[in-house]
C-alpha cells in the first residue's frame, strides 16, 4: 500500500470511529452477590447440645459490619459495631441515596436483568447468638449483599461484611472440641449485554488461635469434604463458599448454591485463651464504556473498504 492510501485509511477510520463516540449506545450490566448464612451455632463436639455463656470463664464478642458502595467515584461508607453479643440488624445504604432505583424489591432478593438503573448497594443483618445465654434467640442469621449495577458508562462497586471477634476460654477441666453448624443460601451474577466486565465475589472463613500465638483452627468451606480445613474435620460442606464469578463482553455467569456446613475443631483445652474470627464477606464490580451505533460500525466498514479501493486503484495507476 502506498503512502496515499495509508493516511486515507487513518483518517477515514479516525472519522468513523469519531463518529462512533459522538454517538454512541448504552451498554448494561450487573453483578449481585448475596450470601445467607442462617441458625449458626456452636455446639458440643457430637452436636447434640448447643454451648451455653455459663461454659466459659473469659468470653467477649464484638460483631461488626462495613459497607461501602460506590458509583463513578461517589461513595457511601457505613460501619458500626456491638459488643456482648447484642444483634447488629439489618443496615443498607446506596449510591444513589435512594435505594428504590435499583433493580431488587428488596435486599437478598435476586435482581432484575437487564437493570433500568444506574447504582451501588450494600447491605448486612445480623441476629441472633451462636450460643445461649446471651438474651438473644438462639441461633445467627448473617446476611450480606453487594449489588452494583450500570445503563450508562461509568464504574460502579459495592462491598459489603460482617465480623466476629471473640476471646474466649472453657471453665476450668473442661477440655473440649466444637461443632460449628449453619445452612447457607448463596447467589452471585455477573450480567453483561456488550463488552467491557462485571464481577462479583464471595467469601467465608471461621479461625481460632491461641490468644497471641498460633492458629489452631481454619475453615474456609469450599464444597468439597476434607478440603479448606486445617486443625479439624468436616461433618458437611455443602456449598462452595470461596466464589468468584465474571464475565468479559456480553455473557452471564452466575452461581447458587442452597446447602448445609458443619465442622468440629480439635480440642480446645481450659485454662487457655483463644481467638476467634469469622469473616464473612461479598463484593461486586461493573465497569461499562460507549459503544458504537451499528449504523456507526457500517459506516467504519464502508469506510475502510473504500479507503482500500481507492488505495489498490492508486497503485494500479
Amino acid at each position: 500500500m502506498n503512502v496515499f492510501s495509508t493516511k486515507s485509511l487513518a483518517v477515514a477510520s479516525a472519522v468513523a470511529l469519531s463518529l462512533g463516540a459522538a454517538a454512541s449506545a448504552n451498554a448494561t450490566a450487573l453483578a449481585q452477590s448475596t450470601l445467607q448464612v442462617n441458625n449458626i451455632l456452636f455446639q458440643n463436639a457430637t452436636g447434640t447440645a448447643t454451648l451455653d455463656a455459663s461454659a466459659f470463664d473469659v468470653l467477649t464478642i464484638q460483631d461488626s459490619t462495613n459497607l461501602n458502595p460506590s458509583l463513578n467515584n461517589v461513595f457511601n461508607p457505613f460501619s458500626t459495631f456491638t459488643v456482648g453479643g447484642a444483634p447488629l440488624g439489618m443496615h443498607t445504604v446506596c449510591v444513589p441515596v435512594d435505594c428504590t432505583s435499583l433493580n431488587q424489591p428488596t435486599p437478598y432478593a435476586d435482581a432484575t436483568v437487564p437493570p433500568t438503573a444506574n447504582g451501588s448497594l450494600a447491605s448486612s443483618n445480623l441476629t441472633g447468638a451462636p450460643i445461649t445465654g446471651l438474651g438473644q434467640p438462639t441461633g445467627a442469621t448473617a446476611q450480606t449483599e453487594a449489588l452494583s449495577e450500570l445503563v450508562d458508562p461509568g464504574v460502579a462497586n459495592s462491598a459489603a461484611n460482617l465480623g466476629l471477634i471473640a476471646s474466649f476460654s472453657f471453665s476450668t477441666t473442661t477440655d473440649q472440641a466444637v461443632r460449628i453448624t449453619f445452612d447457607t443460601i448463596a447467589h452471585e451474577i455477573a450480567y453483561l449485554d456488550s463488552l467491557f466486565t462485571a464481577n462479583t465475589g464471595i467469601g467465608w472463613t471461621l479461625d481460632i488461635s491461641i490468644h497471641n500465638g498460633a492458629n489452631v483452627f481454619h475453615w474456609a468451606p469450599d464444597g468439597v469434604i476434607g478440603t479448606g480445613i486445617t486443625g479439624g474435620t468436616e461433618q458437611a460442606d455443602g456449598c462452595n463458599l470461596q466464589v468468584s464469578r465474571g464475565v468479559v463482553g456480553p455473557g452471564t455467569n452466575s452461581y447458587d448454591c442452597t446447602g448445609r456446613e458443619t465442622a468440629t475443631t480439635g480440642i480446645l483445652f481450659a485454662n487457655t485463651t483463644y481467638d476467634l474470627t469469622l469473616s464473612h464477606q461479598v463484593r461486586s464490580d461493573v465497569l461499562v464504556g460507549a459503544v458504537p451505533e451499528p449504523a456507526t460500525l457500517a459506516l467504519l466498514g464502508l469506510g475502510l473498504v473504500g479507503v482500500a479501493g481507492l488505495g489498490m486503484r492508486r497503485k494500479t495507476n
